[in-house]
């Protein structure tokens, strides 16, 4: 592979092994044209390193300021400001702190240096025997289309399984190549009416069921993940156009995250063991019985 090959912002990367026969990576991307009013990962927004300034910790000494090459960051009336939309992400700034008073959130990565982190270094005997897998998320993944669909193809050579979540917002090419190196998908849809889907996401749902179409069409190992909102998209009937939606495309097996609203524009993700103490319990329930009575399996 050449110097040339794509480069790519992650925000990190987890190791899970809940089996002795398995290894299990989880890379977040970081990056996504959605604005759900759900998202509680405003880190995963920006596809952009950003710098985060410590002010306990800083000394003021303005090193930061004098190295940095652009005006991404400023000295404002004795205080450093960081400006986001002129910082490159050189690191600059953070290398030359002499009280490490600026942390990066994110950092770029090269297909070579994330296999590198993902292959086991001179596998035993054991570690040959073990199956690797690795989910791609973010953020939407499809937001860094040309590394993503490159780095699948690498992973797909090395005999991963991948999974991959998205929310289907991206071009039908770049989605179709998807699920040509995909094992198993996770689609998050929001809303089945497109202006609902505007007010919840920023964006509408027309190129979205396209893709969930084009997905549940050609792929037998898809998982609908839909997040039930609130005073959004929780009642009845919801779950009734939501169930009349996803049998009519196709579909077979769903996820569902509870969201509560808490302020207001705050929502707080609610676990399963939440829910069953939660004053909506019953009413999830009826959502979801409501999917189930569609022959859709569904979990949480």
């Amino acid at each position: 592979m050449s110097n040339k090959s794509p480069l790519a912002t992650i925000l990190k990367i987890e190791t899970n092994s809940p089996f002795p026969d398995e290894i299990h990576y989880k890379i977040q991307f970081k990056g996504c044209p959605l604005n759900c009013i759900w998202c509680n990962s405003p880190a995963l927004k920006s596809k952009k390193i950003e710098i985060v300034p410590n002010e306990t910790i800083c000394v003021h000494c303005m090193a930061c300021v004098s190295d940095c090459p652009t005006t991404g960051i400023i000295n404002l009336n004795n205080q450093i400001h960081i400006q986001s939309n002129y910082c490159i992400g050189c690191m600059s700034c953070v290398e030359i702190c002499p009280r490490g008073a600026l942390k990066p959130i994110g950092k770029k990565v090269s297909i070579i240096s994330l296999l590198n982190q993902l292959l086991p270094k001179k596998p035993s005997n054991d570690q040959n025997k073990k199956k690797l897998q690795v989910t791609l998320s973010g953020g939407e993944i499809l937001s860094q289309s040309t590394f993503i669909l490159a780095l699948l193809k690498q992973l797909k050579e090395h005999f991963f399984f991948t999974i991959c979540e998205t929310t289907g917002y991206a071009k039908p090419d770049d989605f179709k190549k998807l699920l040509s190196y995909t094992d198993l998908l996770h689609f998050s849809l929001a809303h089945y009416n497109s202006q609902k889907h505007f007010e919840m996401t920023g964006v509408s749902n027309e190129i979205i069921l396209r893709n969930l179409s084009t997905a549940l069409y050609t792929h037998k190992n898809i998982t609908i993940c839909i997040p039930i909102v609130q005073m959004v998209n929780d009642d009845l009937e919801d779950a009734k156009k939501f169930a009349d939606l996803l049998t009519r495309l196709g579909a077979n097996r769903i996820k569902v995250k509870y969201f509560k609203k808490c302020g207001f524009e705050t929502y707080l993700p609610l676990l399963p063991s939440d829910i069953t103490t939660s004053q909506a319990h019953q009413k999830i329930l009826t959502y979801i019985e409501t999917l189930k009575k569609e022959g859709l399996e569904y979990s949480f």
